[in-house]
């Protein structure tokens, strides 16, 4: 946009320059003379970036251009105008005195004969000349704006990074922490079973032969203690590993809050009876037909919600994928479908599909041993 100024600056000059006739009181050396300085002044100050000095040379400008049009010749009165409107533009502004100074010098541009047929080019050029600057004046803005929300982003960035860094370090203190109680529950547990049991056995070994029955008394006591002992490790161990249940909820949570964040689609989950009666199993075939059925959410829906529903009953799991995206009244299974109903079926469930209200999807499994969650010790 400076380029465009600069260009329309020199193009007026050279137009004053050719129209300024030897009518004035310094002749066309004069009009010359004073083009050259206006010139100079000009880019200079396109030149120059202080923000100061931006204004003396735009006052200074049109001080001599107003000098110009008095004592030099009126056609100068076209480069004053296009100074005091990019001086104007540039404060963003609106100045008494150059609208006044705009009027004097249109009137007395009307009163000459000369000049009064090129008053239309007079006003296209002020109309021409406030586009341009107030088109550069918003892309100045825009950049401006643009050139903070970069900062900002980067700023978010860098939060997020720092909040990534500090999670990460959190993760690992915690898995130290984890692994040291269970290091000392182990150490506190097994190991006085083990060292007062060891001990034990060793007193069997020298009372055998003399003490039969107080060895055999002592050889039962040291397998009750060593029995009692594997208990409270495994309840240990238990109570350290998550739920299968804990674990099952969790990941169909992550898969709905990808799809939340990534396509912009409202979730939500519900579940309902005894989650820990779902057995592993079970619960990776509702993970792998959740995934089954988001892929083609996305792909065919066009839906904006979509919902899981999970509820455990005496007899059956059933399990509901809805979405309230277009009504597919014909559909054909492809391998997606085909794929989630073989894993039903390996569980002795089906496949129900309704598409009366946006496109459902539920699946029945029986409660069998089979697919009942065991507490094994």
């Amino acid at each position: 946009m400076i380029c465009i100024s600069i260009l329309w600056q020199l193009i007026m000059s050279i137009y004053t320059l050719y129209t300024g006739k030897a009518t004035g009181t310094y002749g066309s050396i004069g009009v010359m003379g004073a083009v050259i300085v206006h010139l100079l002044i000009y880019l200079t100050n396109a030149i120059i970036k202080r923000e100061k000095m931006h204004q003396w040379l735009y006052s200074i400008d049109c001080l001599f251009l107003l000098g110009a049009v008095l004592f030099v010749h009126s056609q100068f009165g076209l480069l004053l105008v296009t100074t005091c409107l990019q001086m104007s533009l540039y404060k963003e502004k609106k100045w008494p005195i150059g609208s006044c100074l705009l009027f004097i010098i249109s009137y007395e541009w009307v009163q000459d004969s000369l000049l009064g047929q090129q008053f239309i080019f007079y006003v296209l050029t002020i109309l021409a000349l406030s586009s341009v600057y107030y088109y550069e004046r918003k892309v100045q803005e825009a950049k401006k704006v643009n050139e903070e929300i970069r900062e900002k982003l980067y700023c978010l960035q860098q939060k997020l990074i720092i909040a990534n860094e500090e999670a990460g370090h959190i993760r690992e203190v915690t898995k130290v922490q984890e692994r040291n109680i269970l290091a000392q529950k182990l150490h506190d547990k097994l190991g006085h079973v083990l060292s007062a049991n060891i001990m034990q056995l060793e007193a069997v070994k020298l009372v055998w032969m003399k003490e039969p029955n107080k060895g055999k008394e002592l050889l039962e006591s040291s397998i009750h203690n060593l029995r009692m002992g594997m208990d409270d490790i495994r309840l240990t161990l238990r109570s350290i590993k998550p739920e299968q249940a804990e674990l099952g909820l969790s990941h169909i949570k992550k898969l709905l809050e990808e799809l939340k964040y990534t396509q912009k689609i409202k979730t939500s989950l519900e579940f309902a009876g005894d989650m820990g009666g779902i057995s592993p199993k079970v619960w990776y075939v509702i993970g792998q037909n959740l995934q089954e059925a988001i892929t083609n959410l996305i792909k065919y829906s066009k839906a904006d919600s979509f919902k899981v529903k999970i509820e455990v009953h005496s007899q059956i799991i059933r399990i509901q994928f809805k979405d309230n995206g277009r009504n597919i009244m014909h559909y054909k299974k492809g391998m997606g479908l085909i794929g989630m109903e073989e894993r039903l079926q390996a569980l002795h469930g089906k496949l129900i599909i309704n598409t009366e209200d946006g496109f459902e999807i539920i699946m029945i499994i029986e409660r069998r041993e089979e697919n009942e969650a065991s507490y094994s010790r």
